[in-house]
């Protein structure tokens, strides 16, 4: 896949399609991040670049239509997580909540800090939003949303009960979802999580 991807990169810088050979290098570089030769754990450093990757994908897709600001405390990046905790919740602001608004500021923001010992990451957008009951039954082995139950379970699967996902909405105001982990994890090296 990389070759191919090497080889349009290459193809297209050979006629002058920058553009294009920035598209297909964002491309490689999320695959790359998000494959992470098949291991399990990654730092959060790594999962913010493949996010950035992931986004700016969807800014090129969407015309701009939607702004990103980062907000993550700098002592977070060298934490490790799970992989693949960040990009399924961006890709729920952005596809349920930015893409349905249809005017107004459009924002996505991805923030990190720790708080009461936790690592807490999260995806604020100022889209459409959502009212409380249909907030609360996003997290639910009943829900549709295959994506944020899909992380929730794995997070309480790794670290337990008080970890997981937590989503918080208002209707034409936008969403919020809090990705709590513990932030005790000093690297991304398996070995931490045992």
């Amino acid at each position: 896949m990389y070759n191919s991807l090497s080889l349009i990169n290459s193809q297209a810088i050979g006629r002058e399609a920058y553009d294009i050979s920035r598209t297909v290098t964002l491309l490689a570089k999320f695959y790359r991040t998000a494959l992470n030769k098949g291991k399990e754990y990654i730092s959060v450093r790594d999962e913010v670049a493949m996010v950035r990757s992931y986004v700016e994908l969807q800014q090129i897709m969407s015309g701009h239509a939607f702004d990103v600001v980062y907000e993550l405390e700098e002592r977070v990046y060298p934490l490790g997580i799970v992989r693949l905790v960040l990009q399924p919740l961006v890709e729920n602001a952005i596809d349920h909540g930015l893409k349905e608004k249809t005017e107004g500021l459009r924002m996505l923001t991805i923030g990190g800090c720790i708080r009461g010992g936790d690592l807490v990451l999260s995806i604020s957008d100022t889209g459409v939003g959502m009212d409380e009951e249909t907030a609360a039954g996003l997290l639910t082995s009943h829900s549709s949303g295959y994506g944020l139950t899909n992380v929730h379970e794995r997070l309480r699967l790794y670290f337990g009960e008080p970890y997981g996902l937590a989503v918080s909405s208002r209707v034409g105001v936008g969403t919020t979802v809090e990705a709590r982990l513990p932030g005790t994890q000093r690297s991304a090296h398996p070995a931490v999580f045992r």
